[in-house]
């Protein structure tokens, strides 16, 4: 899964040639057949467009040679939603994507990431932290899904103390007689020493979980049983952290249902943080005040200055400012790239707000009557 860290550093990279790559793919049945057949003309719209940049035949083949190999490649072609390469002279980055992409081929001096805006956007993200004696994992998640953290302050915190005795006898269980899926786990009044153990466990997952998530303010929700739950609350410092919580051993689901409780739990706070914003932009705008806009060179020009506090971006399907689409193939349609695309004002203001620690919204289109593009200003 692309997460904020990553995608921050394809907004970073700059220098041509940048390919970006999008393609939906299919879960099952004889339209699998299809997506290499995609895959291969959206490679090849690439390549044209590099030629006419004035590419080599020998340098465009050295550039696209990875990607090359995934069209025979059956085990490249999983069941996934979508896929997105990257791919420059530093090599080729391949993401699973968890959304529905309009196939597109971009060849610029920097990647595009606007089609995965879905991804990183404020009101998708939230982390979960799922915890018992058989094991503590901490995710990053948004709507779509999520990817565990893997962190050795965690981990090690976690081994150190999973691994005695005394405190795998402090939580004993019992069956609900509902089956195994539903084993519930609790306290069972532990002696003095058992429940310093496991009180010095929950403290120092604790410390771990708020020094990993130092900065962010997105969401925590906590999965575990009523007794660790009453100890995760009463030590995470974390200021995101959900009241609501899934109260049930973390074991007795798997991660799709996990992420589905958790995001249950989550999808109001998330959307109660876009409709505020989206209200303050509706004040300023009435009352004139300019720290906010509609117009897309002004917000990209802001954004390019660090002045961007918060953007909203509509995630509707339309052609972005430079693309070209092609005519259609038998696996589907693409977007060519004749020259390098003259970089999208909307591309813009979002790498550049990402990258300057602003707030980025993405919005369905047609919400009343707000913009498809607006911004709050710092200044």
């Amino acid at each position: 899964m692309i997460n904020e860290s990553r995608l921050r550093g394809l907004a970073e990279s700059e220098g041509f040639p940048r390919i970006s790559i999008f393609m939906p793919t299919h879960k099952g049945g004889p339209e699998l057949r299809q997506d290499p057949i995609l895959f291969k003309n959206l490679l090849r719209d690439a390549a044209a467009a590099l030629e006419q940049r004035g590419l080599s035949e020998r340098d465009i083949d050295t550039l696209f040679a990875e990607a090359r190999r995934f069209i025979d490649d059956e085990s490249f072609w999983p069941p996934i939603d979508s896929l997105a390469l990257f791919i420059s002279e530093e090599g080729t980055d391949v993401n699973s994507v968890p959304l529905e992409l309009e196939p597109g081929a971009h060849v610029s001096d920097r990647f595009v990431i606007k089609p995965l805006l879905e991804l990183f956007s404020r009101d998708g993200r939230f982390h979960v932290l799922a915890a018992s004696q058989d094991g503590v994992r901490l995710y990053r998640a948004h709507r779509f899904a999520m990817e565990e953290i893997h962190d050795e302050r965690l981990q090690r915190t976690a081994a150190e103390f999973l691994n005695r005795t005394e405190f795998e006898n402090a939580l004993r269980y019992h069956a609900t007689g509902r089956g195994a899926e539903t084993i519930l786990y609790h306290g069972q009044d532990p002696q003095d020493e058992q429940r310093e153990q496991i009180e010095q466990f929950v403290r120092r997952i604790a410390s771990a979980v708020d020094k990993i998530l130092a900065g962010d303010t997105a969401p925590l929700v906590l999965a575990a049983d009523e007794f660790l739950l009453g100890l995760l609350r009463r030590h995470i410092g974390h200021g995101g952290l959900m009241e609501a919580a899934i109260s049930e051993h973390p074991t007795s689901m798997d991660e799709k249902t996990l992420h589905a409780r958790a995001y249950d739990l989550v999808e109001a706070r998330l959307d109660q943080g876009r409709r505020a914003a989206m209200e303050r932009f509706r004040m300023r705008m009435g009352e004139g005040d300019d720290t906010a806009s509609d117009d897309a060179e002004t917000i990209a020009s802001a954004a390019a200055d660090g002045r961007v506090e918060t953007l909203f971006v509509a995630t509707g399907r339309r052609p972005s400012a430079g693309e070209v689409p092609a005519a259609a193939n038998q696996a589907g349609t693409g977007t060519a790239t004749g020259d390098a695309e003259p970089e999208d004002l909307v591309e813009t203001a979002i790498r550049e707000t990402l990258l300057r620690g602003g707030i980025v919204f993405s919005q369905p289109d047609g919400i009343g009557s707000f913009p498809e593009i607006a911004a709050i200003f710092r200044y």
